[in-house]
């Protein structure tokens, strides 16, 4: 007994010096409190990205190059009157009072961009491309021509107008509509908080030109867009969802009040869930884990499963209390006997969220790690809080047989179900053999598809401001390819004719996919220059500097910081174009992928340069493989560890597998469910499969490890047969426990449906789905499973007591198995 000793004398103690001990709870929260502040939203790119991939690695590489990548935020301005006098006034007008926003570095518009033009008939300069706004409509014509058909600036600074005939026309949709590129600082793109301050500063601005342009009876549109500006909207909508915990948290109370019937019993678990949450947001603070979409879902998971071993300790409180037991000492039998049981359940649920890892995908390692300190903390906080407050308060208990319409379902439930697995056991294996051949036809139409931007819902703004960017700008979603020399390039590698022309190409490379509206170089500054100042001697080279002495003179003049800021080094190491894309579906983009990096491997082969794909759009053919290889191998851990922990629990090789197989048939069952709405598999979703079966993994636990105890007893008292009757009986004691702790996690996950992102909706009723036929399963499956092949243990012979009849009364407390001894 020496195991079931130490626990019954720490609650003893804990419940003896039950004013210090709360006193130090209170001083802990205090402190993990304090760490809970301290958690910051994030939502880098990077977070996208495999961890540990090829493709984090490059783009570490291509940032230290090029630290604004992630740095521009986008405003799209749309008038009838842009490209007059007036309009452009209104233009510079903007562009003054954004670049006075915190945190931006500059702006790039209409009148503050800059071009290589020409002075006199042999030298070049750079200049703004309007220099000044009294200009002729001629002259603002002319350059309305250079700023939507120059390489340089068509689609970065307005679209080109569609083609009419052998001409260009000046109408069209948004054919008066430019984009003024804001540039953050590099602190200030990639900190949330100052992100956000300049997402809340700019509003304002926007605002006030709106008004300037309904005074002067111009109808004008603007538009705020771009990677940091939908980082901060993401951190908006998230902490929007924030109020689903608290709808989800109202719910689980009020089946819990109908089902205990306890005002005082609802308020402890309610006690205890916030402990529960503010000790995992502490623990997420001291590690620096950060807020994001998935993790925002921590906080529901706590409090489910928090929910779930409170629900266990309560009833199992509430029956020795029916029984006589005296209150204080209920507390500690209802401690003592949940402790070990949900310890295992909690360490089972940590340990399959943190099988996660092995999709390799930092936003998902930052989930799976938040999640499981969070499942131990839930645990912690049952097991110190939950017994306090339950002493401390001495709730009412019910006579037994004043229960609620829940429990009285529960117990009417109980006999249909016996009766069914006993006489009609054909109808419970029919129904998971159709389970799994629906399985195993439906889930081959589950796609692997999702968006750079995923999970926003068409009627959300923030998708609605990106595909109206994605018309003027051509898209938001950034890709990259990074050139470095080959070794031993020397000094200014870059000036070498061949990588101009390697940029070059590649350019136009990517021009070729109708996706891409346009792609830049430094090469286009090159060949600009270059016909300028020399055109004769520029077409006979193909507009690229034949040497690097030409090279090196042209760069002497258009090689401004600004203007070349995205596109070269000022050392000239290393060089990039860029592009942007749509919001495509990532089976669209891999196409695109595939052959960018053939013809990649075929630069360099040819040239000896290093070439490397980067940015947001460069990650989906690595989620894609780290999604179909990293969800076979984490699932399987799971499996593995809730094998293990079932042949620990249980030490019986047998009952583990039984129960193993209640927890795999929702599994099947959500990827049939998966095919037949179209749900796809991709970062958000993928996770389900994981919490569906760890947590399932709970009841299935609590089930067996009592079936264990009672089979024993009932091999004792001489049962005829002892696996039937054990399983009915083990069904009688946790089948309200059980059908509340499902009820709660189905109920709490389908509150996700009202999340404002597609994913989180999409995991929430998948896991509600799944999870309320995980009940079915423990119902119907496990006690058949139970009854019909379970081990008959503790049969000796010459052991059998003289058979008796009748149930074990339900308020009867079990005693310890031999193993826990």
């Amino acid at each position: 007994m020496g195991c079931t000793r130490v626990v019954r004398t720490f609650f003893e103690l804990l419940l003896r010096r039950r004013w210090l001990s709360i006193a130090l709870v209170l001083v802990v929260s205090g402190v993990l409190g304090s760490f809970a502040a301290q958690v910051k939203p994030d939502f880098s790119v990077e977070h996208y990205f495999p961890s540990g991939s090829q493709i984090e690695r490059d783009y570490t590489r291509f940032k230290a190059d090029f630290p604004y990548e992630d740095a521009l935020a986008l405003v799209v301005v749309e008038a009838e009157d842009l490209w007059t006098r007036a309009g452009l006034e209104r233009v510079k007008a903007l562009e003054e009072d954004l670049s006075r926003v915190a945190g931006v570095l500059d702006t790039d518009g209409l009148t503050t961009t800059l071009d290589v033009a020409a002075v006199g008939s042999d030298d070049l300069h750079v200049a703004n491309l309007f220099e000044a706004l009294d200009l002729s409509q001629e002259d603002i014509d002319a350059r309305r021509r250079r700023a939507t058909e120059d390489p340089i600036f068509a689609w970065r600074l307005s679209p080109p107008p569609p083609p009419v005939g052998p001409t260009l026309s000046v109408t069209g949709p948004h054919a008066g509509a430019t984009t003024v590129v804001v540039t953050l600082e590099a602190e200030a793109a990639k900190d949330e908080v100052l992100r956000t301050r300049f997402y809340l500063e700019v509003q304002p601005v926007l605002d006030e030109h709106r008004a300037r342009a309904r005074a002067a009876g111009v109808k004008q549109t603007l538009v705020l867009s771009g990677i940091p500006v939908v980082r901060s909207q993401y951190n908006a909508l998230v902490q929007k969802d924030f109020a689903l915990f608290g709808l989800a948290l109202l719910v689980v109370l009020v089946l819990l009040y109908v089902s205990l019937r306890s005002v005082a019993m609802t308020f402890s678990a309610l006690v205890v869930i916030v402990f529960a949450v503010v000790w995992t947001y502490g623990a997420m603070g001291i590690t620096g884990l950060p807020l994001q979409v998935l993790t925002s879902v921590t906080p529901l998971l706590v409090m489910i499963i928090s929910i779930s071993d409170t629900a266990h300790i309560v009833a199992h409180y509430r029956e020795a209390v029916q029984a006589g037991v005296e209150p204080r000492q209920a507390v500690i039998d209802a401690s003592v006997d949940s402790a070990v049981p949900c310890l295992l359940t909690e360490l089972t649920i940590a340990a399959g969220f943190l099988t996660l890892l092995a999709l390799k995908i930092l936003v998902l390692e930052q989930f799976a790690f938040a999640t499981a300190m969070g499942m131990m903390l839930a645990w912690l906080a049952n097991m110190l809080v939950l017994p306090l407050i339950l002493d401390l308060m001495r709730p009412a208990v019910p006579a037994a047989e004043e229960v609620g319409f829940v429990e009285r379902g529960v117990q009417r439930l109980v006999p249909w179900i016996e009766h069914t697995i006993s006489k009609r056991p054909w109808r419970v294996v029919l129904v998971c053999v159709l389970v799994v051949a629906a399985a195993g036809y439906f889930g081959s139409w589950v796609e692997r598809v999702y968006y750079s931007f995923d999970d926003l819902y068409d009627d959300e703004p923030m998708k609605q401001d990106v595909d109206y960017i994605e018309r003027v700008h051509g898209g938001i979603v950034p890709l990259m390819i990074h050139v470095t020399p080959p070794p031993g390039a020397g000094e200014q590698p870059m000036l070498d004719p061949v990588a101009i022309a390697l940029l070059d190409r590649m350019a136009n490379f990517l021009e070729e996919f109708p996706q891409i509206k346009s792609a830049t170089s430094s090469a286009d500054l090159w060949r600009k220059s270059f016909e300028i100042y020399a055109p004769e001697m520029a077409r006979e080279h193909g507009g690229i500097p034949p040497s690097r002495e030409a090279a090196a003179q042209l760069f002497l003049v258009f090689g401004e910081e600004k203007l070349t800021r995205h596109h070269i080094r000022q050392d000239l190491g290393s060089a990039a174009v860029v592009t942007v894309l749509p919001n495509m579906p990532s089976t669209e983009g891999r196409v695109i992928l595939k052959a960018i990096h053939e013809r990649i491997a075929a630069e360099e082969l040819a040239t000896g340069y290093r070439l490397r794909v980067t940015g947001l759009f460069a990650n989906l053919e690595d989620i894609d493989l780290a999604l179909v290889e990293g969800l076979g191998e984490s699932l399987g851990m799971a499996l593995l560890i809730t094998f293990g922990v079932f042949w620990f629990v249980l030490r019986s090789g047998r009952l583990a597998f039984l129960a193993l197989i209640p927890n795999v048939l929702p599994l099947a069952l959500t990827l049939a469910f998966m095919g037949i709405t179209g749900i796809a598999l991709k970062p958000s979703t993928v996770i389900v499969f994981t919490i569906t079966l760890v947590i399932a993994d709970d009841n299935t636990i609590q089930y067996y490890t009592r079936f264990r105890r009672i089979l024993s007893l009932h091999v004792k008292r001489g049962e005829p047969d002892p696996c039937a009757s054990a399983a009915v009986e083990t069904l009688r004691r946790v089948g309200l426990p059980i059908f509340l702790t499902a009820a709660t996690v189905s109920l709490g996950f389908l509150i996700l449906l009202l999340s404002r992102f597609k994913g989180l909706a999409s995991l929430g009723l998948l896991t509600g789905v799944s999870l309320a036929s995980a009940l079915l399963a423990d119902l119907f499956v496990s006690p058949l499973l139970a009854m019909k092949l379970g081990p008959r243990i503790g049969l000796v012979p010459g052991s059998a007591a003289k058979p008796t009849t009748g149930p074990l009364s339900p308020a009867q407390p079990l005693p310890p198995s031999r193993d826990e001894s």
